[in-house]
């Protein structure tokens, strides 16, 4: 009898732990493979006509000047920086509207980002597809499998002598990640609001100076 007991005690701590294994087997695959998205939005009124605010945004050059982050990375007058025998910028396809691509390989992480214009309706809206990947992923071709694209889609309303910029950041990646961009949805959204700020800055400048 007491042997069976033993017996009958094993078995129970064992299908207890095959329940465990199981469950974490099922939040691993939750989180880890199962595909969801995250959306980040917001709106801004820039006092400059759309047509000139759709110049600015269907030419990935310009985004280079007032972007955050790249800009501070482009060159300036000087020769395109190196990292490991690959240009930091890379400029691809015609030079504004659908097919227009924008790589750039930042120096201090290694990460190679790329901008490609893959809409573009005149003068209402443009949608530009944005992959980052690790540095393993660079072969110097971009191969980007794998990678889970960002798209930005940017909407331009008409206004009196202004326009109203409607920005959507779509990113269709694991579970994982949109829980991870959840938690930081405020520093995230932060950033994002400073896109937009900085594209009103420049496209505002623009039309002071011109």
């Amino acid at each position: 009898m007491a042997y069976s007991f033993k017996m009958a005690d094993f078995l129970e701590q064992a299908l207890l732990v095959i329940a465990v294994m199981a469950l974490l087997a099922g939040v691993i695959w939750y989180f880890a493979l199962r595909r969801d998205r995250a959306v980040f939005e917001h709106a801004m009124v820039l006092n400059a006509p759309r047509e000139r605010v759709f110049s600015v945004v269907n030419n990935l050059r310009s985004w280079s000047e007032w972007l955050p982050r790249v800009a501070a990375l482009m060159p300036s007058g000087t020769p395109a920086s190196k990292l490991l025998g690959a240009p930091v910028f890379q400029f691809e396809g015609p030079a504004s509207g659908k097919g227009a691509v924008m790589i750039l390989r930042d120096p201090t992480n290694g990460f190679v980002y790329r901008w490609e214009i893959i809409e573009a309706t005149e003068p209402a809206a443009v949608v530009v597809r944005e992959l980052v990947l690790p540095p393993a992923s660079y072969d110097g071709r971009l191969s980007i499998g794998g990678a889970y694209p960002t798209i930005h889609r940017l909407a331009i309303e008409a206004g009196i002598n202004s326009c109203r910029v409607h920005w959507v950041s779509t990113m269709d990646c694991t579970a994982l990640h949109t829980f991870l961009l959840r938690v930081i949805a405020g520093r995230y959204q932060a950033q994002f609001e400073a896109r937009l700020n900085a594209l009103k800055n420049h496209v505002e400048s623009q039309s002071v100076s011109g």
